[in-house]
């Protein structure tokens, strides 16, 4: 025999509307962390809770596809593992329904009651909780209002499931379409590295025989001829050398340095070619300052900055390098010139694989400054402008200094 509620009216109402929110709240985190079947078990239990008495068989069905399906179940009897045709007239009602109870459970007499609650949002039927022995004659007005708003509650839960599973599918093809992309993006620029490649290595090569050929032949072997040979032959070895980088980059062992410290080893080494060149070398270092970094690739990434920039202001300049910590833990590296600059059309192919604006230049010197960068977690931008200069920013997340 139950306990009689000695709650007035206007209690019970307050706390149920409490409870129907709290239980809103809780549906809608658990739909985006609770897998599928544990959350429908969850709104089972919820709606048994809500009628506040026990009952020997819970049943929940949710539409799949176009039919209704057992997708959670409480009791000793399992139910049909679809609801027979008897149920789907109640469920175009918003509110719980009788049903005999043989109707969604066999095994049961005639006589017997269940209740079934519909579960509808904006007007679609997504699916039905079942509940023996319990008919909406047990309830009173503000247990019914509960009832109701608790299965529309539900009714939104199991629609938002819904769609997180779509979108999780959606998100699938969608990574499974970006593979694709980078896997063709990648046998292209493949094809584009052979088609290049072998343009690239064949010319000096063919240059190189030709004179080889001249001298077995009995031509003498003047200071000018050497040095079309050894040109020849250098441009093809560094061809290779560059081919060999951007097939097999290493993977980059990693310690903790100070930022300056990159800059500085590659800026002593170019001062010198600076001072010939009427270059101005300014350094400007912010102090304590350490990124996590493999000091000989990125040595040579900051030195192939700085050898471009030099190139590119053959009637002398001003040639800034500058370490410094930049916003989202990350530190800037820029190197900048005051230079020819870099036409804008030609900005966006500058670090694709033997693209260059240099006259003998192998077009995969930057193709690897990017390549080594983005190994090391980092990102490499460009700003240039014709007659004024460029400058390349390369950034480098941020560590903790030395102990």
């Amino acid at each position: 025999m139950r306990t009689p509620d000695k709650r007035t009216p206007t209690r019970r109402l307050r706390d149920a509307l409490g409870y129907i929110s709290l239980v809103n709240a809780a549906l809608h985190l658990a739909c985006s962390k609770l897998e599928r079947d544990v959350l429908l078990r969850f709104i089972l239990d919820i709606m048994i809770d809500a009628l506040g008495h026990c009952v020997d068989v819970a049943a929940l069905f949710t539409r799949t596809d176009s039919d209704l399906a057992l997708v959670a179940w409480r009791g000793k009897i399992k139910p049909p593992t679809h609801p027979p045709d008897t149920v789907l007239p109640l469920l175009q009602s918003q509110t719980p329904q009788d049903l005999p109870a043989s109707a969604c459970l066999p095994e049961l007499d005639e006589d017997e009651k269940a209740l079934v609650v519909p579960f509808r949002v904006q007007g679609e039927v997504v699916g039905f909780a079942c509940f023996y022995p319990a008919a909406s004659s047990d309830m009173d007005d503000i247990q019914s209002e509960v009832m109701s708003a608790l299965s529309a509650v539900c009714a939104v839960s199991i629609r938002m499931m819904n769609l997180y599973e779509e979108l999780a599918r959606r998100l699938e093809q969608v990574e499974v379409a970006h593979r694709r992309l980078i896997e063709q993006e990648r046998l292209a620029a493949i094809n584009l590295l052979l088609a290049s490649l072998t343009h690239e290595i064949k010319n000096p090569l063919t240059s190189a025989y030709g004179l080889v050929q001249l001298l077995q032949e009995g031509m003498e072997a003047t200071p000018d001829a050497l040095e079309r040979l050894s040109r020849g032959l250098k441009r093809a070895k560094d061809l290779v050398e560059c081919l060999l980088k951007y097939s097999k980059p290493s993977k980059p062992r990693k310690v903790v340095v100070e930022a300056k410290e990159l800059l500085e080893e590659p800026a002593s080494l170019v001062e010198s070619e600076c001072r010939s060149r009427r270059i101005r070398l300014v350094r400007r270092y912010q102090e304590d300052i350490y990124v996590l970094a493999n000091r000989r690739q990125m040595s040579d990434v900051f030195m192939n900055l700085m050898m471009n920039a030099i190139d590119a202001m053959p009637r002398g300049g001003t040639l800034t390098v500058v370490a410094e910590a930049a916003s989202e833990g990350m530190v800037c590296f820029r190197i900048c010139d005051t230079g020819c600059g870099i036409p804008e059309d030609k900005l966006p192919h500058i670090f694709e694989p033997f693209f260059t604006t240099k006259k003998g230049g192998t077009g995969l010197g930057l193709y690897n400054c990017y390549n080594t960068t983005k190994q090391h977690n980092g990102r490499v931008e460009v700003n240039s402008k014709v007659g004024e200069g460029t400058e390349f920013r390369v950034y480098l997340p941020a560590a903790e200094g030395r102990r």
